[in-house]
């Protein structure tokens, strides 16, 4: 986005706003006019305009609020620091809020190989959800798992096994 890298990128994910002052500052055209200028840029459209034009007015909320499920099962493990490691390891326990990042959600599918998707299922029992039928895996779908599942092994070699099983518990 083109800004310091001091300035974290923000996953609105889970996101708090002061429409107040988005409004006072007209940022919905604000917003349009920089995704038009910036296409190829661009990737996700509004969270991207959000950090590029409010980098610096963005406050982060802890992990706990929004635990990207990416966290537990990114091949980019060591590229986080010691002490976001450390964070992660920490919020898995008990997050508050877990995000589930990516194409594939625990609601698309019966089967679903991610952490926290046993608890999703859990909950949706007890919703006004739990009548809703949950699609069976396709072909494509248990190919694109079993690539998963192999990634996961790999970080077993990079992660403490430990970890992994203690973050598997909540799967």
């Amino acid at each position: 986005m083109e800004y310091d890298k001091k300035w974290q990128y923000y996953n609105n994910g889970i996101a708090m706003y002061n429409l107040d002052y988005l409004r006072e500052i007209d940022f919905s055209n604000i917003a349009i006019k920089y995704i038009k200028e910036n296409r190829d840029k661009v990737y996700w459209m509004d969270q991207d305009a959000e950090n590029a034009l409010l980098h610096e007015k963005m406050l982060s909320l802890p992990i706990t609020y929004n635990f990207q499920t990416h966290f537990l099962t990114t091949l980019h493990w060591n590229t986080y620091s010691k002490d976001f490691q450390n964070e992660i390891l920490a919020t898995a326990k008990e997050p508050v809020i877990i995000h589930y990042c990516g194409p594939l959600k625990p609601w698309q599918y019966t089967y679903y190989l991610m952490p926290f998707a046993s608890l999703w299922h859990k909950v949706r029992k007890s919703s006004l959800w739990r009548k809703h039928t949950i699609r069976k895996p396709r072909i494509k779908y248990i190919k694109h798992l079993l690539k998963r599942v192999l990634k996961r092994s790999a970080l077993l070699n990079i992660r403490n096994k430990e970890y992994i099983e203690e973050s598997l518990q909540f799967s």
